[in-house]
């Protein structure tokens, strides 16, 4: 749902982890995102 806004979002490490604590769960490279 939110994958396309999370791979543009998730760039970086700490992108990913700041996106994990507002409910989306990216991996290292933002190609999956959570609930």
């Amino acid at each position: 749902m939110l994958m396309y806004a999370c791979i543009q979002t998730c760039t970086s490490l700490f992108a990913c982890f700041y996106l994990s604590f507002h409910g989306k769960e990216c991996i290292i490279l933002g190609y999956k995102s959570g609930p």
